[in-house]
């Protein structure tokens, strides 16, 4: 039982109250980012940007980024100019291969499928229409965190990528296929590019002047964010038996990404919000944690590693582009999700539950 790795006496009912309304306290202290609306926000780039300008934390000064949403930290790490810190390097550490970066974290696809369609469905591989065209349609907040094949990014140096679009497939040129720039058979860098398929975009500044390579960032790191107490404050309400209360809540933070409204209640609403909240904070180092704490670990941080292989054939009588960029009137495109083990090969036994803090 949750217990075991965490309170050993006393009612748990008491406990979410007191949860709840610490929760509550800061809630009403201070105020976040957008979460006022009373419907999805209908423009998709506009919910993007709401998601993208929270991670920059008024840090950016990319086009679009509104420096209002540094409203949402409530205790930071902030960087300054005058120290040439690591860890604003987050562009060079983490971005593709291809722009001469080292791709530190790179996403697997089990997160990316737990990114909701923009109907609020789930993304499904045995759904051919997912399956055929898996980046388009999805959760906002999708786009503003995971840089995948074909995505616009920064400008590229040199003359190879006028598109200014990420690669991580293969994909035919003339008799033969080409690995994309940002893969490990780059022909830019062959090295350090992502095994998965995908990079980390989330937390990485897209100013458009800042060579991530060379280039240090401003970006406040978020210890505790504003949208962390709203989730928080709607686990306690579950585990209490409020529904009502934690859907008007777990709502807010779905509008604000242009998301559908969550319906559901008891069991079903605490899955919902689990969900919500592995995408909400995604890389924000609170997903161990939370599997440990709801002790489903065995069934998500015990999984083998799946990748994405995106492979693009020319359509019958097509000339590939020279050079190669992203064209669906030209290339059909295929992706193929695989289970690689041959990095790292995951394995959870129940006596991780019990790691001490550190």
């Amino acid at each position: 039982t949750p217990e075991l790795i965490g309170y050993p006496s006393g009612p748990r009912p008491a406990r979410w109250q007191l949860a709840k309304a610490a929760a509550k306290a800061v809630l009403d202290a201070t105020k976040g980012y957008k979460l006022d609306l009373t419907a999805p926000e209908p423009d998709t780039s506009v919910a993007t940007k709401n998601y993208i300008s929270m991670a920059m934390g008024g840090g950016s000064k990319a086009p679009g980024v509104d420096a209002a949403a540094a409203s949402e930290i409530i205790f930071g790490r902030y960087f300054i100019a005058a120290k040439g810190e690591g860890a604003r390097q987050t562009g060079l550490n983490n971005g593709p291969n291809g722009y001469n970066n080292w791709a530190g974290n790179t996403p697997i696809q089990q997160l990316v499928d737990d990114y909701e369609m923009m109907d609020g469905t789930k993304f499904d591989w045995n759904n051919t229409a997912h399956a055929a065209a898996p980046y388009k349609g999805r959760d906002p907040r999708f786009y503003a965190s995971i840089l995948y094949d074909g995505a616009k990014w920064k400008p590229r140096s040199g003359s190879s990528d006028p598109a200014n679009e990420v690669q991580t497939g293969q994909y035919q040129v003339g008799a033969g296929f080409i690995p994309g720039l940002d893969t490990r058979q780059s022909s830019i860098e062959n090295w350090n590019g992502s095994w998965t398929g995908y990079y980390v975009r989330k937390f990485i500044d897209p100013n458009p002047a800042l060579n991530d390579n060379k280039d240090r960032q401003d970006i406040p790191w978020p210890f505790f964010r504003y949208t962390e107490m709203v989730l928080n404050y709607v686990e306690a309400c579950i585990e209490l038996g409020e529904d009502a209360e934690a859907r008007t809540w777990l709502n807010k933070i779905r509008f604000r990404s242009g998301m559908p409204a969550i319906t559901e209640s008891g069991d079903a609403l605490r899955q919902r919000y689990r969900n919500e909240r592995r995408i909400e904070l995604a890389y924000e180092e609170h997903r161990f944690h939370d599997a440990r704490r709801w002790m489903i670990a065995p069934t998500t941080l015990g999984r083998k590693t799946v990748y994405v292989q995106v492979r693009g054939t020319l359509k019958p009588g097509q000339t590939a582009p020279n050079p190669y960029r992203r064209d669906e009137t030209k290339y059909n495109y295929t992706y193929t999700p695989i289970e690689d083990n041959s990095l790292e090969n995951r394995k959870w036994l129940d006596k991780m539950y019990f790691l001490p803090i550190s």
